[in-house]
């Protein structure tokens, strides 16, 4: 069976562009400290964190 990828090119506007650029720097801060985490974890415990060990330290950053 053949798999087809079709990508979707968009060009946004510069009004769009602060936004994106301050979601962007959201995303990567929250991705940093959960990696950061999960590695103190796993030299600690020898064990990998879930989604859900993870609720209770990234609770409450939300979408703003």
């Amino acid at each position: 069976m053949q798999q087809t990828i079709r990508v979707l090119h968009l060009r946004l506007k510069d009004r769009h562009a602060r936004a994106l650029q301050e979601q962007a720097r959201a995303v990567n801060f929250l991705r940093n400290y959960c990696n950061e985490l999960s590695v103190k974890v796993r030299e600690r415990e020898r064990r990998f964190l879930s989604g859900y060990d993870f609720h209770p330290f990234t609770k409450g950053e939300g979408c703003r």
